[in-house]
């Protein structure tokens, strides 16, 4: 092979190269975006969806954050009402944090036999992707409680709970779930009004 054939194949080699250097961003940026996710059914089947745009993806989310805030929030005298929901969507810190929040209420809530229930206003979501998303809910708890000389009493409080969403990888545990809360910041404001 002579000099010049081997400068020929070079040449024929950078043309095909500078192309496909250019093509490959592109390329990578596409299947990097792409909102494809992998559900499991009762019978244990699995179900790869088609693509999906960002408003579907955020609309799976808001129904997830709407069932967490229900798994954190509903609750009666003896703990949670949806406890084995609760389990399967908080892990990690926020499973910690709502121990501790449900802890610092406990003893109240067992007092005066009371039923708390959410109302969600407001769902906004702060980033979503594929894999992770911050969301900031609002909304007001509706409180029903007996008093020690047994009048019934209701009352509202407004809450705000910041979520962080993962994808859920334990699928063997929590399958029904695409996403599971990995951690939360959870405040709520005083009393408005007492009612008999």
């Amino acid at each position: 092979m002579t000099y010049k054939g081997i400068h020929e194949i070079l040449k024929k080699a950078f043309v095909i190269y500078v192309p496909l250097s250019l093509l490959t961003p592109l390329l990578m940026y596409q299947w990097r975006d792409n909102n494809r996710l992998i559900l499991m059914d009762r019978a244990n089947s699995y179900h790869i969806t088609e693509y999906t745009s960002d408003q579907q993806l955020r609309q799976l989310y808001e129904y997830q954050i709407k069932q967490a805030v229900f798994a954190f929030l509903m609750r009666n005298p003896n703990g949670f009402d949806n406890r084995e929901l609760l389990d399967a969507m908080f892990v990690g810190t926020a499973g910690q944090e709502t121990q501790k929040q449900f802890a610092s209420e406990a003893a109240q809530f067992k007092q005066y036999k009371m039923h708390q229930k959410p109302e969600v206003l407001n769902i906004r979501i702060l980033r979503a992707d594929r894999r992770r998303s911050f969301a900031r809910v609002s909304g007001q708890l509706i409180r029903y409680y007996v008093t020690p000389h047994n009048e019934q009493r209701t009352f509202t409080l407004e809450f705000e709970l910041n979520l962080e969403l993962q994808v859920n990888y334990d699928t063997a545990n929590g399958s029904r779930y695409p996403f599971v809360i990995t951690n939360m910041k959870y405040s709520q404001l005083e009393p408005q009004e007492a009612q008999k």
